[in-house]
């Protein structure tokens, strides 16, 4: 993906919430480094099917759907919307482990 002018990272209010409470520590920085990523290159996941999306709501609406290894047990999944010359990437779920990634996408 060619790099558009602004990109915007946010996250969705639940994982807001969840980033916030998060101690100092490892946990914390990894995430970090996965913002600082997605900031450089919006498209560093890896695009997942739309036949694989869940179906709760945070999901519904978006256009794409990424999802992002922060390391072997957490995943991020976000969407990316462009916007004029600019890219949002919108986090919508982060998983600590990989048991929950599961439960919310069934594989």
């Amino acid at each position: 993906m060619k790099r558009p002018k602004d990109v915007i990272v946010r996250l969705d209010p639940a994982c807001c919430e969840w980033f916030r409470n998060l101690p100092p520590g490892i946990i914390r920085k990894k995430v970090d480094a996965m913002l600082d990523t997605l900031q450089e290159k919006p498209d560093a996941g890896d695009h997942v099917q739309r036949s694989l999306w869940p179906k709760t709501g945070a999901y519904q609406g978006i256009n794409n759907l990424w999802r992002y290894e922060i390391d072997n047990e957490m995943r991020a999944s976000y969407t990316l919307m462009k916007e004029g010359d600019s890219i949002t990437v919108r986090v919508i779920e982060i998983f600590q482990n990989h048991k929950s990634y599961e439960m919310r996408f069934g594989y």
